[in-house]
């Protein structure tokens, strides 16, 4: 291959790659990126078990990169007046989850200080973030008046959200417009699907979770990539 010819195939991917991230087709250029990182993690958590093992490549991996995106956070927040008000709030949100997926992955530092994390109701400890979900869950499944109280109250808030969302919904549509906006969307998603995977009790469930979570890391890393900055 001439010189020339390898330099416009560089110059082609270059060009598709900032177009894919930053460009026009950066929505779904994210979830071809999300599809193929749940692809590959589960496909080799499936041949090799031990990669999603508890302090493994892939939870250390995620805890890395939440990590990494809560300073990227923090370093949109040290210039606010150059983001709008909105993103300003989104920015803080995002980077406040980001160190708390990160604590959550690396269990509060449990395991690496030998601490003691309090015993949760049914069994394990609360170690992460995602035993919230959990905490809950039991209390749903007792069948007693707190239950009611808690199941009602859930549906409540999801009937609420659903209403919300077709009520204002060119409002959303218009919100979804924007990457960073678009790409925090994504992230809600894929760690809702975590969350409720965690609630099933499957090796393979696990393993489909473990490589959430890391897609999860990657997706608000990208969005932080998308911050509109004046």
């Amino acid at each position: 291959m001439k010189t020339d010819e390898r330099n416009s195939y560089t110059t082609h991917l270059r060009n598709w790659l900032n177009a894919a991230v930053f460009g026009r087709f950066r929505a779904p250029g994210l979830l071809i990126c999300v599809a193929l990182i749940l692809i590959a993690t589960f496909s080799a958590a499936l041949l090799r078990p031990t990669l999603i093992r508890e302090d493994g490549p892939v939870e250390n991996a995620s805890a890395i990169l939440f990590l990494f995106a809560s300073l990227m956070g923090a370093w949109h927040l040290m210039s606010p007046s150059r983001l709008t008000q909105l993103d300003h709030r989104l920015v803080l949100v995002s980077t406040l989850l980001s160190l708390l997926f990160f604590l959550s992955e690396i269990s509060f530092g449990a395991r690496y200080f030998d601490l003691d994390m309090p015993q949760m109701e049914g069994g394990g400890e609360f170690d992460g973030g995602h035993d919230i979900v959990i905490v809950l869950f039991r209390m749903l499944m007792k069948g007693d008046g707190l239950s009611v109280l808690v199941g009602g109250g859930l549906l409540m808030a999801l009937g609420g959200m659903v209403y919300l969302a077709y009520r204002f919904r060119n409002s959303l549509r218009a919100f979804l417009e924007d990457s960073f906006h678009f790409a925090l969307f994504v992230l809600f998603l894929v760690l809702v699907s975590a969350v409720l995977l965690d609630l099933v009790p499957s090796r393979t469930a696990t393993k489909l979770e473990e490589a959430l979570e890391f897609a999860s890391a990657f997706v608000v890393i990208w969005a932080f990539f998308q911050v509109r900055r004046g």
